[in-house]
């Protein structure tokens, strides 16, 4: 009989919001997809990554702004791969808020 947890497959959740509980409990967290964004010329966007809720552990920023993520490698769609244990679940806040946005697919059970 499969098991659940182990198999395939994985939860998913689309955050365009500048803020989302994505899950809450233990999890892992498997991958952020970063589909699109956008913003201003010498604007700064990123997204932080709690375990848990706004304030709790910061797993990662995902700075789309800076040089690296801008490189030909990092041009959306670009997924970042975690496959880490979350213990209190996971909020994925943008900053900063809209009118600059981002589109995440967020994958983990």
């Amino acid at each position: 009989m499969p098991d659940s947890v182990a198999d395939f497959p994985w939860k998913k959740e689309h955050v365009a919001v500048p803020a989302l509980q994505v899950h809450t409990g233990q999890c892992v967290l498997h991958t952020i997809t970063v589909n699109s964004y956008d913003v201003g010329a010498g604007a700064q966007l990123w997204a932080e990554v709690y375990d848990g809720v706004a304030g709790g552990t910061l797993i990662a920023t995902i700075d789309v702004t800076d040089p690296l993520f801008v490189g030909l490698a990092y041009k959306p769609p670009a997924c970042l791969t975690f496959d880490c244990e979350m213990e209190d679940g996971i909020y994925i806040e943008v900053n900063p808020a809209p009118p600059t946005n981002m589109s995440l697919t967020v994958t983990f059970k």
